[in-house]
């Protein structure tokens, strides 16, 4: 999944506390950082399939099903 997400242009962002996905800012940012590491990977997996980060959100957090 990494590499499609590479070839659309989508890679991670280093930060101090944890990897957070190139494009996702503002209040998504505190939002994926304030998820457990479960919940980052079901974001993740959403996220590099190409949903929006609000999606991949309430997926990670169970208030949308996939």
């Amino acid at each position: 999944m990494m590499n499609e997400a590479n070839e659309r242009g989508q890679t991670m962002e280093k930060t101090e506390e944890t990897k957070v996905p190139r494009g996702v800012s503002g209040k998504q940012r505190e939002l994926f950082l304030s998820l457990t590491e479960e919940q980052r990977q079901v974001y993740l997996e959403h996220f590099e399939y190409g949903r929006l980060a609000a999606h991949c959100y309430r997926i990670a957090t169970g208030q949308m099903s996939a």
